[in-house]
């Protein structure tokens, strides 16, 4: 068992108290064989405690030491846990793209889902959630000096006309000032601007159509009249036909609150 500061202080003590008494008794006997060996001895018994302060543990100097292998043992196991965390995340992830691959896998590997998906992607389109892309139109319609132009296009109705006139000659997707229009869009005037799909646009109106390009050079120049009744009316039309057309998904989409579907056969 260590000996205590208090013990080991003991016992320097008494060995500085008996070395005062040994120098003493032996003062006579310096040139003697004994006084030698004694010496030796002293100094020996001196070296042994030397070491035993040393080695043994005190409390202060102890509990320090402890206290820093237990700060970087904290340390250690804080650094493995969030190596270990971030492994598992790692993994999730990996498992996440795993089971998405299986289920693509699946459903191009079933026949009737792969055909409802296809069906899905396909309503998806004509409802306008899907962006579309193809040649077609852009009609570009704005007053002689910049004037605000809504309550004419409104008065006449040659917005919701052209609208329509385009769907039954070739249009297939429309949009009116980047907003894309659907079998529940609207145009109306709201004060000095008009709504489209209940967002407000402003003149100049760019009309955006996707559709046969031939089909739709007919409709302008043989069967509508309508860009002569706006020109009559102070209106600069511009008419170009484009190889490729980009038209975006719809921004918002109107909330169904009582209409509910009818399974067939009931």
């Amino acid at each position: 068992m260590p000996l205590t500061n208090h013990e080991i202080k003991g016992i320097i003590f008494d060995i500085l108290h008996f070395k005062k008494a040994f120098y003493k008794g032996c003062e006579s006997l310096k040139n003697n064989t004994i006084f030698i060996i004694c010496l030796f001895l002293l100094f020996t018994l001196f070296g042994v405690i030397v070491g035993i302060q040393l080695n043994t543990d005190v409390p202060s100097e102890g509990d320090d030491f402890n206290f820093s292998l237990n700060r970087e043992a904290e340390a250690r196991e804080i650094a493995e846990l969030k190596k270990a965390n971030e492994d598992t995340k790692n993994k999730i992830l990996d498992l996440g793209k795993l089971i998405d691959q299986y289920e693509q896998e699946k459903i191009t590997d079933s026949i009737p889902l792969s055909k409802l998906r296809n069906e899905m992607q396909h309503y998806r389109f004509l409802s306008g959630h899907t962006a579309a892309a193809g040649p077609g139109m852009v009609i570009t319609i704005e007053g002689m000096m910049g004037d605000n132009i809504a309550p004419l296009m409104e008065e006449k109705k040659y917005l919701m006309t052209l609208v329509n006139e385009l769907k039954i000659f070739g249009g297939e997707v429309l949009s009116v000032n980047n907003v894309r229009l659907t079998a529940r869009s609207e145009i109306t005037l709201a004060g000095s601007h008009i709504n489209v799909h209940t967002l407000p646009v402003a003149p100049p109106y760019v009309i955006q159509v996707i559709g046969n390009v031939n089909s739709l050079k007919r409709y302008v120049e043989h069967q509508t009249f309508i860009f002569e009744f706006m020109k009559v009316d102070g209106l600069q039309v511009n008419i170009e036909y484009l190889d490729d057309i980009k038209i975006p998904s719809i921004i918002r989409e109107k909330p169904l609150q009582f209409i509910r579907p009818i399974e067939e056969g009931l």
